[in-house]
């Protein structure tokens, strides 16, 4: 793959050309490897134990603080020693931890190809690929919007946009957290017909994300005596960056009160299509709006956010009318 792509051209710098190609290499090796060894993360979140895999990450950025730590006194900077150490750290703590936990609390379920039933296997790949676009497509969202802010705005304009969209992430990663336990119950209970539970939770859920609109709203005026007390004077962030991450976080959250329930009951159809569309629409649009309409980093974000507003309409009508018993065709598959 390195062969055919100029690094240094897509990423808009003059790094050492050899030391990206190795970097990138390893990054998408590890990449591919954590479908297979990060099946403990999954396994956690089915048995609603979400707590076990955050643990899992956690541990895994404590120790690649500390190799960073440890790099920058015992070498010169390098950017492959950097990005080596973050992705392999990340795939052994989930190895060790797939290791320990299959072998003790969970061994009854520690993959064996004897145990693979090839009947139900058409089926599972069906879903299986539905996911796997649908994450993939948010992947691709993300990967790239930075690199089209490198190749329009310059590397430089990077860090504002990742210091701001890490600072408002902080909102949802603890409504992910929060809500994550609910895919697999809403499993369990739309297979009991349990629809009043599901009703109940999901007004609870709604009704955390209005807090969750709040708490954006004082983090959003409070951004800029954050992130001075963060990075200081290195960096300048706009309000209007800050601005139109809230709205993100705001619009993702939201999406996550209906896609729990959807994704736990596999009705995701519609949303398959819509990471299509994303997927052909989203880099484009943020072209346009970055350069064309001269936004920069800001009109990449607000491209990402008018891709999602369909998901926004027709995820809360596709659960009203699952939950009513009124869905037909594509707003029941």
């Amino acid at each position: 793959m390195n062969q055919f792509l100029d690094w240094g051209k897509i990423l808009n710098t003059s790094t050492d050309i050899i030391e990206l190609e190795k970097l990138v290499f390893v990054v998408f090796s590890v990449f591919c490897l954590q479908f297979i060894i990060k099946l403990i993360n999954v396994v956690f979140v089915a048995d609603q134990r979400p707590a076990m895999s955050s643990a899992i990450n956690t541990v895994g950025s404590l120790i690649s603080l500390i190799v960073v730590v440890v790099l920058l006194k015992t070498t010169q900077g390098s950017l492959l020693y950097l990005g080596a150490s973050f992705s392999i750290i990340n795939l052994i703590v989930p190895l060790l931890a797939g290791i320990w936990f299959f072998n003790t609390s969970y061994k009854k379920y520690k993959p064996s190809l004897k145990f693979v039933d090839f009947s139900h296997l058409k089926e599972l790949m069906s879903l299986g690929l539905r996911f796997f676009i649908m994450q993939g497509a948010a992947l691709v969202v993300f990967m790239t919007d930075n690199i089209i802010i490198t190749q329009i705005s310059g590397p430089q304009d990077v860090t504002p946009y990742n210091i701001a969209f890490k600072y408002f992430g902080i909102i949802t990663m603890v409504f992910t957290i929060i809500t994550t336990p609910l895919w697999s119950a809403y499993t369990e209970a739309y297979v009991k017909k349990d629809y009043a539970w599901i009703r109940k939770i999901t007004s609870k859920t709604f009704k955390l994300w209005m807090l969750i609109v709040v708490g954006l709203i004082g983090m959003l005026f409070l951004s800029e005596y954050a992130y001075q007390a963060w990075v200081g004077d290195k960096v300048s962030i706009p309000f209007s960056l800050s601005l139109v991450m809230a709205i993100w976080v705001m619009l993702t959250t939201s999406i996550m009160v209906f896609s729990n329930f959807l994704s736990g009951i596999s009705k995701i159809k519609l949303s398959l299509w819509h990471s299509v569309f994303v997927t052909i629409v989203n880099i484009p649009l943020s072209i346009y709006f970055a350069k064309n309409l001269g936004m920069g980093s800001v009109g990449v974000m607000l491209a990402s956010i008018c891709c999602i507003l369909p998901r926004i309409v027709f995820q809360p009508i596709q659960y009203f009318k699952i939950m009513n018993g009124t869905a037909k065709g594509i707003w029941n598959k």
